[in-house]
């Protein structure tokens, strides 16, 4: 019973010593997760301008063919397009500085934000799976 005892004294002073984590850790999780998307949006850029391009060029076939054509565009666009207002959006309201918050208050604040932007990052990836599958079917 004794060792019992002394084994939850142990955990319990154990659980006692592990902090929080840090602020600064959790922002720059955040940060390393924005950088690794920016290197997707030069892509997500290169093909909006690769569709823009094809919606202004009128290919050869049925009036029906390039109405359906078009507008696979036109949508595959809007989703890119969106993609990007969401990653701006984020960018312009994401306040890097924790001055006059506690460290928990910051943490809970980046682990909020890191929520955000990897919810953009899987919008990014589906918009440019999109967008390269209709790129390779137009290039036939």
């Amino acid at each position: 019973m004794k060792t019992i005892k002394i084994f939850v004294l142990i955990l319990v002073a154990f659980a006692a010593c592990q902090s929080a984590p840090d602020y600064k850790d959790v922002r720059n999780d955040v940060t390393a997760f924005h950088d690794s998307l920016m290197l997707r949006h030069e892509h997500l850029i290169t093909n909006q301008m690769k569709l823009d391009t094809l919606l202004r060029q009128q290919p050869a076939g049925s009036p029906a063919d390039s109405a359906a054509r078009n507008m696979a565009i036109r949508q595959t666009l809007a989703g890119l397009q969106q993609a990007e207002k969401d990653m701006d959006d984020w960018m312009h309201a994401f306040e890097p500085d924790a001055t006059g918050k506690s460290n928990e208050e910051a943490v809970r604040y980046f682990q909020k934000e890191k929520i955000k932007v990897a919810a953009i990052d899987k919008r990014y990836k589906r918009e440019l799976a999109a967008s390269d599958s209709l790129l390779k079917v137009l290039k036939k």
